[in-house]
């Protein structure tokens, strides 16, 4: 980070932390945009909605899954969440630019409560992760500190992937 780079960028767009391409960076923002529309369409329909906004997104071979950073204020709405709702389902919007994005929507649908989680990695990280991965994935939302970590298991782990990562 230089001196007249925005600190708040870094926070909050992983593309930019990770000196990803441009393409990237770019769909990363349509990425964040679609999270909010996504959570007003809940909201409209009476649901109580925790977004979160990674500073940075890792795909972790030994969880495996994603470890995903996210500010002090998120971390704290997503163990609330975590600790009083269930996840019954889960819903996964993918996108593939120059890399694979995901939206992961997590749903306690008895409360109408959700918890809207964005991600992306490269393919051929996506490709390691693949290898690792049995019947569900982790998602693991970690301070900044990296101190302590709430995490969610998803057991429709294909939906993170494109045919050609899944598929192999």
């Amino acid at each position: 980070m230089t001196d007249n780079d925005d600190p708040d960028e870094f926070v909050h767009n992983p593309a930019v932390q990770a000196e990803a391409p441009a393409a990237v960076a770019e769909y990363w923002e349509t990425l964040i945009s679609d999270m909010e529309a996504t959570a007003k369409q809940y909201r409209d329909s009476g649901w109580s909605v925790v977004t979160v906004n990674p500073g940075q997104v890792f795909p972790d071979m030994q969880l495996p899954g994603f470890d995903i950073l996210v500010a002090d204020d998120e971390y704290l709405e997503a163990v609330k969440f975590t600790e009083n709702n269930t996840v019954e389902e889960s819903e996964v919007y993918r996108a593939e630019t120059d890399a694979v994005f995901f939206l992961a929507v997590l749903r306690d649908a008895s409360k109408k409560k959700a918890l809207l989680v964005p991600g992306y990695y490269p393919f051929e990280k996506g490709t390691e992760l693949r290898e690792h991965i049995g019947e569900s994935l982790t998602l693991n939302l970690n301070r900044l500190q990296r101190d302590v970590a709430v995490s969610v298991e998803l057991h429709d782990p294909e939906a993170f992937f494109p045919d050609s990562i899944w598929g192999e």
